[in-house]
């Protein structure tokens, strides 16, 4: 038996888990804020072709349920979503996050299930193979600035520079009017379950220059000249 298919097994074993139910929390763990439905659709697709095994559709859904009732994922309502939104803003923080609580119905882990789903994760592959963000930039387009959030000061610089040229790319011929230096700061948090005691911060600020006028035309044209005055007749 192959050693992924032993471990998994003796894993799930271990915590009381079915595989589907550790699918759907593996999807939940790529942080892509889904509902019901979608997040049974998308562990469908991600699954296709594990030699541990695969699901239908309605297993998947029913899965969902089953993580939802034993406390380990939870669908975002009002309070829920507050909480969360209130947890965020409580420090710096990576906007991407913010996606699970503006949106009603996003499945989201509980503290519960954040901890079960990176113990099996350790279990079965030796490491937690979350995504772990150590630097990440919140970019406002429409604002025209973007703040850099990083675990190390080399980290925030690169990340500076990195939005430059994002920046650049996505908009065009810019002038930057602020790029500050990296900052240390307290704790901050590259998701909601985790934080960061310390880090460092960056700010860009820029302007977009005034599109140039319209080649030089024509001109108005000239204003008629007078008529000549009718010749006085002689006496």
């Amino acid at each position: 038996m192959r050693p992924l298919v032993q471990k998994t097994r003796e894993a799930l074993a271990k915590h009381g888990m079915s595989l589907a139910e550790h699918f759907v929390l593996c999807t939940v763990g790529q942080r892509a804020p889904l509902e019901r439905q979608a997040l049974a659709e998308h562990t469908f697709s991600l699954s296709s072709g594990d030699p541990r095994g695969r699901f239908t559709l309605v297993e998947y859904l029913a899965a969902v349920d089953s993580c939802a009732a034993r406390g380990w994922l939870v669908p975002l309502g009002e309070e829920a979503r507050e909480a969360a939104r209130r947890e965020l803003e409580a420090v710096p923080h990576l906007e991407a996050e913010r996606e699970f609580v503006e949106r009603l119905g996003v499945y989201d882990f509980t503290p519960t299930g954040w901890d079960l789903h990176g113990r099996m994760l350790v279990e079965v592959f030796g490491f937690d193979t979350r995504p772990r963000r150590k630097a990440g930039v919140n970019l406002d387009l429409d604002g025209r600035r973007a703040h850099v959030l990083s675990l190390t000061a080399d980290g925030c610089r690169a990340q500076v520079e990195a939005c430059r040229e994002r920046v650049l790319g996505l908009v065009g011929p810019v002038r930057f009017v602020e790029v500050t230096d990296p900052e240390p700061i307290g704790a901050w948090k590259p998701s909601r379950f985790e934080t960061f005691p310390t880090g460092f911060q960056a700010f860009l600020r820029w302007e977009v220059p005034a599109p140039a006028g319209p080649e030089a035309g024509p001109g108005p044209e000239p204003e008629p000249e007078p008529a000549p005055e009718p010749p006085t007749p002689s006496d």
